[in-house]
């Protein structure tokens, strides 16, 4: 099986209808369907079990958050590679699995370009970065979109599943830990799937600063809290300080800051490893 699609659910019967109807218009049919539902209340069960024989595997039951329903749909997983759209994410069209994995891939992390909607309601496209080995520095001021990415399922057999202890940055972290052992990260320019901003990621800036400081902080990161602390200090020195949490959606904008912080910040980093290297 070359894929898992993983969508988990709580009282977003709408939601979870576009999802799942978006998963099955696919073209592309080399994969498994996963639902984890939190014992909803609104429907949801009585949809899934109309469905049921569409999925490999559905779960309704009470849970502890999202990376617990997450990992629930991991350990049932079967495929090489693994995919989260939530309920309320959808495909952008019924091509895209069939552009992702028309050639085979030796990444770990197969990601594309993920849509959504501004603060005017207009539709702009979020695209990662082009270049296939991502770096612990890039993560330190941006990410990747679950909703956009492949990731393989050894990649959660060598780090371990989402880690339960965080409410919003357990994907990120993820990330990062395969960034620093040198991890393939492979970029295809695809608009993958569509998604409604506005979720906790978005809505608690102060809980995610909070929750990577204290992942940073552990002892195998070394330096990396210290460039952490450092961009978010840069961040709110920025003239915009007072706009940013609105305009950082802004597209133009949000490239001109993370150039700003690469230059300003790993530039001067680099030059004094330099200076302590000579």
């Amino acid at each position: 099986m070359q894929l898992t699609i993983i969508t988990i659910n709580k009282n977003n019967l709408n939601g979870l209808i576009e999802t799942t109807q978006s998963v099955f218009r696919q073209t592309f049919t080399n994969f498994e369907y996963i639902v984890i539902d939190g014992n909803s209340t609104d429907g949801s069960k009585d949809y899934i079990a109309s469905i049921v024989n569409k999925l490999a595997c559905a779960i309704s039951e009470n849970d502890s958050g999202v990376y617990n329903a997450m990992n629930k749909g991991i350990r049932e997983a079967k495929g090489t590679y693994l995919m989260f759209l939530n309920s309320g994410d959808r495909f952008c069209t019924n091509e895209v699995l069939h552009q992702v994995f028309n050639e085979n891939s030796s990444a770990e992390v197969i990601h594309g370009n993920v849509l959504a909607k501004d603060k005017y309601k207009n539709q702009v496209i979020k695209k990662t970065p082009s270049f296939n080995q991502l770096t612990a520095s890039y993560f330190l001021y941006d990410t990747i979109y679950h909703q956009g990415s492949f990731i393989k399922k050894s990649v959660f057999e060598q780090y371990g599943l989402y880690d339960e202890n965080y409410k919003i940055i357990s994907d990120w972290v993820l990330f990062l830990k395969l960034a620093i052992n040198g991890g393939l990260f492979e970029y295809k320019n695809v608009d993958i799937a569509f998604f409604e901003p506005g979720g906790i990621s978005s809505s608690y800036p102060d809980t995610i600063i909070k929750e990577k400081k204290q992942e940073l902080s552990k002892p195998e990161y070394g330096q990396l809290i210290n460039d952490f602390v450092e961009i978010s200090r840069l961040k709110a020195a920025l003239p915009i300080a007072n706009e940013y949490k609105v305009v950082k959606s802004n597209k133009v904008l949000s490239k001109l800051i993370n150039a700003y912080l690469r230059y300003h910040y790993f530039k001067k980093r680099h030059k004094l490893n330099r200076e302590n290297n000579n």
